[in-house]
């Protein structure tokens, strides 16, 4: 066996492997295609970044672990999939996802994988993906898609750039295909490394593709199974397909193959967890942007909203250094870990990552870097002249004759810029107010009021986004992993102070994850329905209810939403009555809905529906707050019209990313304050219902939200309502 245990680099691995293996064997996973300029480019795109190290730090222990989506990762690095891996060393797909589940790190098993989803399920405890290639025949896909979501895989994996084969001529002028035509080049190449052939021949042959056995109904197998699933690649696959995939997948969804900003700014419009920028190593479209180059902008764009993750031409530990210097959230490697199982199997997968992990901590004490999650990535042009306590990332813009440069820092949070500078300079750039929520409801209106008046006051442009899905959780989420710099700002719900008891897990900790920096405004709750419901009063709705169980559905903005469990509330406190819940993505299309007579009752923040009722388009049944409103005087409260202790109000206000500088969440508090008093806020906010409710400090509004989260657990609890991640 070669003596992997003495390789000192990925480039050792390599030489070990080319040895052991046949020509043609090394080189279907070493090349890329036609003349290979994408493959090289991918390398020299990293060779390009130049460091420089801060001194003088104690770097006596440092902290590669970060979080990769969501959830702890040991080091900054992902196995990407390897299709085929068995021919270089039968049952190493196995291998390979055991050394990764050893290093803490996710695997990605590949579609083509010669193990299947369910034997690596059964035998690896770790952290698992399946990547995904979309073939012609949909319901084969959609059974792979099954298949890993019973077998537990927590991510899928799709790739996109494989709208057909790319040209590998490395393979043709080997006179290597798929399946295998023997000739006497190629068994003479095997007969010259008898170790590789003498355990592919204890093994039975060549390896089976095993979860795409049987596919379109064919008995082949080993490679000849792979060359049928390989050539039936589907290149209709859009974007519609995308969005299909999304909506049957409830894990998280990450999108192989990406390289342009405005494909991932749309990915993540649409809901999706990640991009994994890629150019499919250098094996696709030759010519193609370096993964690298690709990746920087892409992270920009959305890095605080979904996950980057990137792959190409990573093969030392510093790599992927440089890579979250520029944004990403971990690198992604796949030949280099084949290389070592290529030389000794799953011994040199274990081997490859551990001279990773090994060169990345080495290379973090070399740039003074104690944790790696503790970078936030700034960038200016060339020439610009940077303070602070950091190192600096110089790369070369891809382009002719690399005219451009662009200098990417590295910010250490232990004290990078002092906070006073930060607060100095803040804001320089637009500020998004992300509202999780759809237009048309009440924040919706609070947040189109307040931010241009913020703007005015801020010299900077701020710009509302509504970022919907999962009752507010998908926008909270994206507010998390958003950079702690106060550019990004939550609208804090009280719908998250509901969440930790109503939901079996989240993807974030509404507690820990945020700095809530006021409280904005408070509003009541409103049962109305359509004028031809049967009842006047809330005590006749209810006698109708009783007499009629199961006649009735009522509308919210969604599930799990404040809306839908005050509805629940209501129907346990008045008798435990039987009206069917119909969830909506927002609070808009719920009124469409009722005033067209489609859903006889909604449960909803008033302020949308008071000009409904006033034209008599709609009927009010109670409020929920302790006190009638004032621009419904008819309208009694809950109490009042007979359903004793029942009181609840909607609020929100702004909050950012934990570990947002101090002087930043001071500023903030200020400004939101200001605005707060401003006479158009005050009067568009009182026409519309809503009451303006500001907090004495951020430390305020932070033990008001733990207080409401200790308030509602019991109520939750005692409705048994619970939703479904």
């Amino acid at each position: 066996m070669p003596a992997t245990d003495q390789a000192v680099s990925i480039a050792d691995l390599r030489v070990l492997a080319k040895r052991r293996l046949p020509r043609a064997i090394f080189d279907f996973f070493d090349g890329g295609a036609e003349d290979e300029h994408t493959l090289r480019g991918n390398r020299a795109a990293f060779e390009a970044v130049r460091l420089l190290p801060r001194v003088l730090r104690d770097v006596s222990k440092v902290d590669p672990a970060c979080e990769i989506l969501g959830l702890p990762s040991r080091q900054p690095l992902v196995v990407a999939p390897t299709g085929g891996a068995g021919i270089a060393w039968p049952g190493v797909d196995i291998g390979i996802a055991r050394a990764a589940a050893a290093a803490g790190i996710p695997y990605t098993l590949s579609t083509n994988a010669t193990a299947s989803i369910e034997e690596i399920a059964d035998q690896v405890q770790g952290r698992l993906w399946f990547q995904l290639y979309v073939l012609r025949e949909r319901g084969f896909v959609d059974k792979l898609v099954e298949r890993a979501e019973a077998a537990g895989y927590e991510a899928l994996v799709p790739t996109v750039d494989l709208a057909t084969g790319g040209k590998r001529e490395r393979d043709t002028r080997n006179g290597f295909s798929i399946p295998p035509r023997l000739n006497a080049r190629l068994l003479l190449d095997g007969a010259l490394h008898p170790a590789w052939a003498w355990r592919i021949a204890l093994h039975g042959g060549l390896p089976d593709f095993a979860s795409v056995r049987g596919y379109r109904g064919t008995r082949a197998r080993g490679l000849a199974l792979a060359s049928s699933v390989g050539r039936d690649t589907d290149p209709a696959f859009d974007w519609d397909d995308l969005a299909r995939l999304r909506e049957c997948w409830k894990r998280k969804l990450v999108v192989k193959g990406v390289s342009r900003v405005e494909d991932a700014e749309r990915m993540a419009a649409m809901g999706v967890d990640g991009v994994w920028v890629s150019n499919h190593g250098g094996r696709q479209l030759d010519g193609a942007v370096a993964s690298l180059d690709a990746m920087a902008p892409i992270a920009r764009a959305v890095g605080g909203r979904m996950a980057v993750l990137m792959d190409g031409g990573v093969r030392r530990g510093v790599d992927a250094l440089k890579a979250r210097a520029l944004g990403a959230q971990a690198v992604c490697v796949g030949r280099a870990v084949l290389y070592g199982a290529g030389a000794s199997g799953a011994a040199g997968a274990e081997r490859a990552l551990a001279i990773l992990t090994t060169e990345l901590e080495r290379a973090m004490q070399l740039c003074g870097v104690r944790a790696i999650a503790e970078a936030v990535e700034t960038a200016g042009p060339h020439g610009c002249q940077l303070s602070g306590d950091s190192f600096k990332v110089r790369v070369p813009e891809p382009g002719p004759h690399m005219k451009l440069i662009r200098t990417a820092v590295l910010t250490l949070a232990a004290g990078a810029l002092s906070a006073p500078a930060l607060a100095q300079d803040y804001p320089n750039r637009p500020i998004r107010l992300i509202l999780a929520y759809a237009a048309g409801g009440a924040m919706d209106l609070s947040g189109r009021v307040i931010a241009p008046i913020l703007q005015q006051q801020m010299g900077q442009p701020v710009v509302v986004e509504n970022r919907t899905g999962g009752a507010g959780n998908i926008g909270a989420e994206a507010v998390a992993k958003a950079a702690p710099d106060g550019y990004t700002i939550l609208f804090y719900a009280d719908a998250y102070t509901i969440a930790p008891s109503l939901f079996a897990k989240l993807p974030f900790d509404p507690v820990k994850d945020f700095v809530p920096i006021t409280q904005m405004v408070s509003g009541a709750h409103i049962l109305v329905g359509h004028p031809s419901v049967p009842a006047n009063t809330l005590q006749e709705l209810i006698a109708y209810v009783k007499q009629h169980p199961g006649r009735l559905a009522y509308g919210t903005p969604g599930n799990g939403t404040p809306q839908h469990l005050a509805a629940e509330l209501f129907k346990s406190i008045a008798g435990n009555l039987t009206i069917t819940h119909v969830p909506y993505k927002g609070g808009g299309q719920a009124i469409v809905d009722l005033v067209g007579g489609q859903i006889p009752l909604a449960s909803l923040g008033m302020p949308p529906v008071v000009q409904h009722i006033k034209a008599g388009k709609l009927k009010a049944f109670a409020v929920t707050s302790k006190e009638r409103q004032k621009l419904l005087p008819d309208t009694p409260t809950f109490q009042e019209a007979g359903v004793p202790g029942f009181e609840t109000v909607q609020w929100w206000g702004p909050a950012v990313p934990a570990g947002t500088p101090a002087p930043i969440v001071r500023r903030l508090f200020e400004e939101f304050g200001k605005a707060l008093r401003n006479p158009v806020m005050v009067d568009r906010l009182a026409a519309a219902g809503l009451e303006i409710t500001p907090s004495a400090s951020p430390q305020a509004f932070g033990e008001f939200i733990k207080a409401e989260i200790a308030r509602w657990a019991p109520v939750v609890k005692s409705t048994g309502a619970k939703v479904d991640n």
